[in-house]
């Protein structure tokens, strides 16, 4: 349908496969990226430890979930780490009593989460009832701002938890933060509390308009002409609200740089604890001290994958 009606989309999802469709543009790196720089990440935390490393991952049966798999077990493949369970949920799946156990008696050490809140939460939650206590990565969708309130979940049980994400949260120091919240005061707060996605939307909205004000701009506001744009938009940062992102490559590689952070609930918002940084697998080489835009060889390497 967006085909034939040659409209855009920008839908709340980092699928590697929706950007590989013209129509749908992506608001960063993919889950794919996501899945690899967690490996990264508890590769470089375990040192000369990592033959001890026993990973495992929890995925839902989609395109997100086979992103997680396909990322990790590429990047564990280039690190020489053994991935020892790997568990499928399904879409409101309640019990995960098996899932947990079938990571426990795998020995696993390290998991990555790629699902949605509704899993992620009960995941969690049953992990501490059967006193499993492994090192969690969760991809950008296992997290909702409301986890926030111990009334929702007991905090306790994200203690493990690392959140791998390409993503800025809310209240991040970055440049367009302040308006954003000035906005937000203004003409959401009495609609709905701070939450991940409203940011994510305020960001998407920043990059649809950039694409019909070029359109304007070059004598094409047609549809085709918004399309056209899209494609010319470089190293944007809607405003300073996300990290570099270009839709100059295709299928759509936005960026490879990736955070990990960490859950602070006293003060409710996230303390970073590696930095941004292109994945290994995805062509990094290492840390980065700011968020980078995608490398051509980066991208290139996302692509193929």
């Amino acid at each position: 349908m967006l085909d034939r009606d040659k409209m855009l989309a920008l839908p709340a999802s980092l699928s590697s496969e929706m950007a590989k469709n013209k129509y749908t543009v992506p608001a960063g790196p993919s889950y794919l990226v996501e899945a690899m720089r967690a490996m990264d990440y508890l590769v470089e935390q375990a040192g000369d430890k990592k033959a001890d490393i026993k990973a495992g991952i929890v995925y839902q049966q989609d395109d997100y979930g086979q992103d997680g798999v396909d990322g990790f077990k590429k990047a564990a493949e280039l690190h020489g780490v053994s991935i020892v369970s790997e568990q499928a949920v399904t879409p409101g799946q309640r019990d995960f009593a098996a899932v947990i156990t079938g990571l426990k008696e795998a020995g696993a050490s390290h998991v990555l989460l790629v699902v949605l809140p509704s899993a992620s939460g009960p995941l969690l939650g049953t992990a501490a009832q059967l006193q499993f206590a492994p090192q969690w990565y969760g991809c950008t969708p296992t997290w909702i701002d409301g986890f926030f309130n111990p009334e929702v979940i007991p905090s306790a049980v994200f203690a493990n938890y690392h959140w791998v994400s390409g993503m800025t949260y809310w209240g991040d120091d970055v440049p367009g933060m302040t308006k954003f919240l000035e906005a937000y005061d203004k003409h959401g707060k009495e609609q709905n509390p701070p939450d991940l996605y409203l940011l994510m939307s305020y960001m998407q909205g920043l990059v649809a308009t950039e694409a019909i004000k070029r359109a304007i701009e070059s004598g094409d506001a047609t549809r085709e002409g918004v399309l056209a744009n899209i494609t010319k938009i470089e190293n944007y940062d809607a405003q300073g609200l996300s990290q570099p992102l270009s839709f100059n490559s295709f299928p759509y590689v936005t960026g490879t740089a990736i955070r990990v952070l960490r859950p602070d609930f006293e003060k409710k918002t996230w303390n970073v604890v590696s930095d941004w940084a292109t994945p290994k697998a995805a062509g990094g080489e290492g840390k980065q001290a700011a968020a980078p835009a995608a490398a051509p060889a980066a991208a290139e390497a996302v692509a193929e994958k």
